[in-house]
């Protein structure tokens, strides 16, 4: 059924115009508002009633949209610019908001046909801001699908918050919640077709707090232009984002930073990212043309031989090219049928999508990412890690530019070359200092002089590389006091990359894992503090998935620039590592030619598995040996006790390692051999339970469980990961049957699924089983006819509505940060019954029956009930029924003295 009708249908039960209000003029509150639309298109005067809604709205209110109706707002925005009010949410909502999905669960393109459209024909759609004497706190979106040209939705100002502004921070708006909202780039989730049009999702500013959750962001697109699914900047709150799936981005998915200062040098400001999927998926890698190749709607590919206008061409639906290439349009928006796709020439002069990375800090303080993936990053540009960290100096200023010199002023005591503070003014700490804008990095004016800094020994005394005389409480600059001009501009303003815990996460399909990059000027005191732990690493692979036929030309999977103080890498597993990289980690102790005071000294480097690349498993620039990349980068000269060891470094020479611990490589000996993951010496047998089905549990007989410094096992703790565990599908001829298990981090998070009758998982080919305007909530394994079991969850496909017998469907399911996709392919029709003989072990001497059938969840029952039979204790107990072919039924014990039952299982009869 496609969304169209879909729409349609939901049109058709209220096709008339009409605004009710309940209570009548809501003179009381909470109040709801229904704006209905007379065709599917809302006129102005039906968008004049949503604005007049949300004007008027109290926090409590309800503002409910018609399913189904676009709401274009033109070139302005749906402001939310005060709420009164004292609690609950100002919600704007859809009118199907009772067959949205429940807290918890993530939403899929099938709810498009539930909700409103919101768009916009220039710029954003929807602005929630803080006005001078009342904040826009408490606004909840659920259920709405937006797109625009973007940023869709911004969540306060842009705005300045310096002396020389009117904006402040206090005028943010606070407790903003999106939920349950899908956004495409205009009006295709996979990209659309129309070259240039742009979109950017999510712009937040919150004062206090933030919360993006269950909701579907997909398609943040242009043209040689970068864009982002969520962008914090110039805020101070807190924004959370939890159980999202986040994808098909040009640039980067989520990025903190970048243009104007987000996070000022006071106060609190964080960010949260939980059990969210992130990914660039295949569909958005930039080819040149190549013949029998699957191309996903809105790829971007060339010709196989680059013409010299570096024509671009779009394909506008999905399928297979020719075994030979077409003649290509030279003209714009020219088409050409290639096999089974149509092209469209859409730009010339290298005109491409640029995938970028897939989370970003720029500017980021107080930052948690637990339980998501990061996974599948084809690459085209020269930022190609899942997760990258840089520092972006920048004016407070959205106009401002970055990379500059912070600004520090204040007074000072001079005594020759030693220049110490007047208490209160700190001095800057500069650990990598670079020119910039023709500022010198070293530069600092004491009482109108300027000198040179030789060191910067702390915040409170530098040292120069001469004499200042001996002067008391005279005034200092440092750093750029003006950006834009030399007169009014702003200072530039130090970044933060501190307090960042990254763990639990899983990061595969790249060419890159982590990197620390481009910290230049970076200031002491607002950098340092972050954690790499219990992460998984797997399949990074330049050949696969870098730029083509180029070296991306990053060292290592995980490449360290600047080792800032209190670095934590500890309990990561990496394997699987293909890439032609250096080495797995790659400590770099210069950066430009030239050593600099980047080291921290008190990284820990323990309990951690990976494998050598290109001979190393950690190296350093210049053929640095692991011993010295890790004594010198990581220890600043001198390595304290426990501050490196009990690594599996598998396939590495250990006299290279154990100069800093005892280490351990996989091999027959302490001497270098093949990387063997599956490796299995006499004493403690194999490190994973299954490496070859990827299964890396540690294996509890081995000296890894629980044999890593104080007492930790090393390694990842599989069980922390977000991965879908088991998965098994059996179908029928009309229904399948997904079996799977969890991890523990998922084990509140309900799973949905999306299946489709096209490999592309266009929304246009879902299937009517999973429609949530024909049933409630259908895609959920908490459905009522689904089956939960602790870790353990059982979904049923085709127990609404039947799927076609011979046919092959698509899948994506989502388990907060885990996801899994694939096909299956239904039998042939199935006819006659099946007698079923189940057998258990009898808890007891007594009689017992089999309830089965169809399995209701909500009531734990079942459909039918068997007669009983007698059964000893201990003994196998044997009852059979009588099924049709092609259903799925579930069964269990039930004993008949008590009642007591037995687990539940479920069953597809081929």
């Amino acid at each position: 059924m496609t969304l169209r009708v879909i729409a349609a249908i939901s049109i058709a039960i209220c096709s008339f115009a009409a605004v009710t209000q309940d209570p009548p003029g809501c003179v009381t509150h909470p109040c709801t508002t229904t704006v209905r639309c007379a065709i599917d298109t809302a006129s102005g005067s039906e968008i004049t009633e949503v604005r007049n809604a949300v004007n008027s709205g109290w926090r409590g209110d309800t503002i409910k949209l018609e399913a189904g109706c676009t709401f274009n707002f033109g070139s302005t925005p749906l402001t939310f610019s005060s709420v009164s009010g004292t609690s609950g949410y100002l919600t704007l909502t859809s009118i199907e908001d009772s067959r949205l999905p429940q807290d918890g669960t993530r939403v899929t393109p099938a709810y498009m046909g539930v909700m409103p459209w919101l768009t916009s024909s220039g710029g954003t759609t929807v602005f929630i801001v803080g006005g001078s004497s009342q904040r826009a706190d408490h606004v909840k979106l659920r259920g709405l699908w937006l797109r625009g040209a973007g940023p869709v939705v911004r969540i306060g100002t842009q705005g300045t918050f310096n002396a020389q502004t009117p904006t402040t921070n206090n005028h943010q708006p606070d407790d903003a919640v999106i939920q349950h909202c899908i956004f495409t780039h205009r009006n295709n989730w996979l990209s659309g077709t129309g070259g240039n049009s742009q979109s950017q999702f999510i712009h937040s500013h919150p004062r206090t707090i933030a919360v993006i959750r269950d909701s579907w962001l997909a398609g943040a697109m242009a043209l040689s232009g970068e864009k982002q699914a969520i962008w914090l900047n110039n805020s101070t709150g807190l924004t959370i984002v939890e159980n999202n799936y986040i994808a098909n981005v040009d640039g980067e998915n989520i990025m903190a930073g970048g243009t104007g200062t987000s996070i000022g040098p006071v106060g609190p400001s964080a960010m949260i990212v939980n059990n969210s999927f992130i990914n660039h998926p295949e569909r958005q890698r930039f080819y040149v043309w190549r013949p029998s190749t699957y191309v996903f709607k809105g790829n971007i590919w060339r010709d196989s031989v680059p013409a010299p206008d570096n024509r671009t061409y779009e394909a506008q639906n999905s399928g297979l090219t020719s075994s030979s290439e077409p003649s290509w349009p030279t003209t714009i928006n020219g088409l050409v049928v290639d096999g089974g796709i149509t092209w469209r020439l859409v730009h010339t002069d290298n005109g491409k999508h640029i995938v970028k990375n897939q989370l970003e800090f720029k500017n980021a303080r107080d930052v948690t990412v637990r339980y998501n993936s990061f996974r599948y990053h084809f690459v085209n540009a020269d930022q190609d890690q899942l997760f990258d960290n840089k520092l972006a100096n920048c004016g407070n200023n959205s106009g401002s530019p970055c990379q500059c010199v912070p600004y520090f002023s204040g007074r000072v005591n001079t005594s020759s070359a030693t220049v110490s503070w007047v208490s209160g003014d700190y001095l800057p700490v500069n650990r990598v200092p670079r020119d910039k804008y023709n500022q010198p990095g070293n530069a600092i004016i004491i009482n109108g002089t300027t000198y040179t800094v030789s060191s910067y020994t702390s915040s409170t005394q530098l040292t120069l590389t001469g004499s200042a005389g001996t002067q008391s409480n005279v005034t200092y600059k440092y750093g750029d006091e003006h950006l834009v001009n030399e007169v009014t501009g702003p200072p530039c303003v130090p970044s933060w990359n501190r307090n960042i815990v990254f763990e639990h996460n899983v990061l595969s399909d790249a060419t890159h894992a982590v990197n620390f990059i481009q910290m230049d000027n970076a200031i002491d005191s607002f950098t340092g503090g972050f954690t790499l732990r219990n992460n998984l690493i797997y399949d990074m692979d330049r050949d696969t998935w870098g730029k083509i036929g180029t070296d991306d030309g990053n060292p290592g999977i995980l490449w360290w620039t600047y080792m800032m103080p209190r670095i934590r890498i500890e309990n990561n597993t990496a394997v699987r590592l293909i890439s032609g990289a250096y080495a797995t980690f790659f400590f770099e102790n210069n950066r430009g030619g030239a050593p600099l005071t980047v080291i921290g000294g008190d990284t820990t480097f323990r309990n951690n598995i990976f494998h050598k690349i290109a001979g190393e498993g950690v190296a350093g620039r210049n053929g640095t040996t692991a011993e010295a990349a890790m004594q010198y980068n990581l220890c600043n000269g001198s390595c304290a006790t426990d501050q490196i060891g009990r690594n599996i470094i598998a396939g590495v020479n250990l006299a290279n390692y154990d100069a800093h611990g005892t280490n351990y490589n996989l091999c027959p000996s302490a001497a270098a051999c093949t990387v063997n993951m599956d490796y299995s010496d006499g004493g403690y047998g194999k490190l994973f339970e299954d490496y070859a089905g990827e299964r890396w549990k540690i294996r509890p007989a081995h000296y890894a469980q629980g044999g890593g410094l104080f007492g930790k096992s090393i390694g990842a703790n599989w069980d922390l990961l977000p991965i879908i565990q088991g998965l098994s599908i059996t179908p029928t001829d009309d229904k399948a049957l997904f079996r799977y298990r969890v991890s523990g981090s998922a084990r509140e998070i309900p799973c949905s699924i999306e299946v489709s009758t096209a490999r592309d998982m266009d929304w246009a080919n879902g299937i009517a089983d999973l429609s949530p305007v024909s049933y409630l909530r259908p895609d959920t394994d908490h459905h009522d006819r689904s089956f939960v079991d602790g870790l353990g969850r059982v979904l049923i496909i085709g127990k609404n509505s039947p799927l076609s017998a011979s046919s092959t469907y698509w899948y994506r399911l989502h388990c907060g940060g885990a996801l899994k996709e694939g096909s299956f392919t239904t039998l042939a029709a199935l006819t006659s019954t099946a007698t079923i003989n189940e057998v258990f072990k009898a808890p007891s001497t007594d009689d017992y029956a089999l309830e089965y059938g169809t399995y209701t969840r909500s009531t734990d029952t079942f459909s039918d009930t068997t007669a009983t039979t007698s059964c000893s204790s201990g003994a196998q107990c044997s009852i059979s029924f009588t099924a049709n072919r092609g259903d799925i039924y579930g069964w269990r014990w039930v004993r008949s003295s008590d009642g007591e039952v037995g687990p539940v299982h479920m069953k597809a009869i081929q």
